[in-house]
């Protein structure tokens, strides 16, 4: 399940305490709009940007994610949130829901789950 599916309000501090197991930031940088994402038993960072759009805040991923159940790497219809912390909320919210389902079917974390965007 997906941020967008969800109709309770998450805050990115809910979210990553929910998802603490698995899922961490390593650095933030608001001036910058960058942020380290580190998915439990993975080496890779993703690095997240944030873009201001008009009144929404756009976010791209260095990386997206592809397990075992998964026929295409997931790429966000909407990659857009209210502000920073919905853009990131929601960036990390798509990759830990995908990466718990794998876990949960029993599928061993692999490198070659995260395929760099170009």
């Amino acid at each position: 399940m997906h941020c967008w599916e969800i109709d309770v309000i998450m805050t990115l501090d809910d979210l990553l305490s929910l998802n603490r197991d698995l899922v961490s930031i390593n650095s933030y940088n608001p001036s910058t709009g960058r942020c380290a994402v580190k998915l439990r038993h993975l080496r890779t960072h993703i690095i997240v940007t944030l873009t201001q759009r008009i009144g929404r805040t756009k976010y791209q991923m260095s990386h997206a994610l592809k397990t075992p159940l998964m026929k295409a790497p997931f790429q966000p219809a909407e990659p857009y949130g209210d502000d920073s912390q919905d853009a990131l909320c929601r960036a990390i919210g798509d990759l830990v829901a995908d990466y718990r389902s794998a876990i949960d079917a029993r599928h061993k974390p692999d490198e070659s789950w995260l395929v760099a965007n170009g």
